[in-house]
């Protein structure tokens, strides 16, 4: 059984279906493709060194908001105080 239909989920199934065993994919969404699906598949990896040989701010804070307010659209607010200072509530 795999979880989610993502790409690591259909990757994880195919693979698991290429060496002969049975697959179920379950998915919670109304379609396929989990947050893959959300981000047409692309991938962004903030304060990379390209943008910083470039001059381009990427901080840790901004770049933990953005992924929270975009995962979970419902449950982020800007004045929430864990999303404000999002670096300091990590180790």
């Amino acid at each position: 059984m795999v979880v989610g239909s993502g790409a690591a989920g259909l990757a994880a199934a195919l693979s698991a279906a290429s060496r002969g065993n049975q697959v179920i994919v379950i998915e919670k969404a109304p379609a396929i493709g989990g947050t893959t699906a959300k981000s047409d598949g692309a991938y962004w990896i903030p304060n990379n060194h390209i943008m910083r040989q470039a001059g381009i701010a990427g901080p840790k804070d901004d770049a933990i908001r953005y992924m929270v307010r975009v995962s979970y659209p419902a449950l982020y607010r800007d004045d929430d105080p864990r999303w404000v200072s999002a670096s300091a509530n990590t180790s």
